[in-house]
């Protein structure tokens, strides 16, 4: 019996196969012993992650992981090339796992599996949407989704593709928006999910869900507390747009519009967070 191929078992680990392939993929999984150990290694290696500590990483520990990374994959590959052939993805995602849970850097840390890229501190740059928003918000909000990977999905599938993270991307929002797309995002090695609203008048919108990080990169925009309704979060004004941040312990829920009535705006974050706490420390 075949195993199922590296790519396409981690695609539905992350829930993008077609409902076909998760049946197919289901029934072989209920077969084969070794498929089940890694799809339930890919399980333990996300549950170990999301519960380590978040921390900064020691000076000079980039070069030894970036090194440690690619001799631990290499030596592991070479024990299991006889035992389980084929592309070594999953064994070298747990190897950089195991690496980066040891200098305690996960949440920060982005490691390009088999891209033999450097490994990266995971960021996310609103300085790319609002530096150019001036010139058109739906323009620098898609250089935002291009800027960090974004993939159109279907809104059905975004929960699925960012399990992590809580948060609704509803068909309308207060004030008749309608949503147009939803897109997955990529935040360094984290998951995000993003969706464009517009409404009959041509007036746009656009939410952003992430994990909570440490910095944020605004640009030269400055950032300041704010209550939206109950919810407690932070802000950023350029102009007539505003982007306003909820965080709670595991999503930032982020509205960028150009609404000025608190109430409509608080109606909005409701809906976009409806099981957020509302909490006196919701700084990131």
């Amino acid at each position: 019996m075949s195993c199922i191929e590296p790519e396409k078992l981690g695609r539905f680990f992350d829930g993008e196969v077609s409902e076909t392939e998760r049946t197919e993929i289901e029934s072989h999984i209920r077969q084969c012993s070794r498929c089940a150990s890694e799809l339930a290694d890919l399980s333990s290696m996300r549950d170990q992650i999301a519960a380590a500590q978040t921390a900064d990483p020691p000076t000079g520990h980039w070069e030894s992981i970036e090194a440690s990374l690619d001799s631990a994959a290499s030596a592991e590959h070479m024990v299991q090339l006889q035992r389980f052939p084929g592309p070594s993805r999953f064994r070298r995602f747990r190897a950089a796992a195991s690496i980066a849970a040891a200098v305690g850097i996960i949440g920060l840390t982005a490691f390009w599996i088999g891209r033999g890229e450097p490994a990266q501190a995971a960021a996310v740059d609103f300085a790319v949407l609002l530096d150019s928003i001036s010139e058109g918000a739906v323009e620098a909000f898609d250089r935002f989704i291009t800027h960090h990977s974004g993939q159109s999905i279907d809104p059905a599938n975004a929960q699925r593709s960012a399990p992590d993270l809580d948060f609704e991307v509803p068909a309308d929002l207060p004030g008749g928006w309608r949503r147009a797309r939803t897109y997955r995002l990529e935040f360094g090695g984290s998951r995000g999910i993003a969706a464009s609203y517009m409404r009959n008048d041509g007036e746009f919108l656009a939410t952003i869900f992430h994990a909570p990080v440490k910095k944020e990169n605004f640009g030269t925009h400055k950032d300041y507390p704010c209550v939206v309704g109950k919810h407690r979060g932070h802000s950023v004004q350029i102009g007539e747009w505003r982007m306003v941040h909820l965080t709670d312990p595991s999503t930032c829920h982020c509205v960028l519009s150009r609404i000025t009535d608190e109430d409509q705006l608080a109606s909005v974050m409701s809906a976009i967070a409806p099981r957020s706490i509302p909490s006196d420390d919701h700084g990131h």
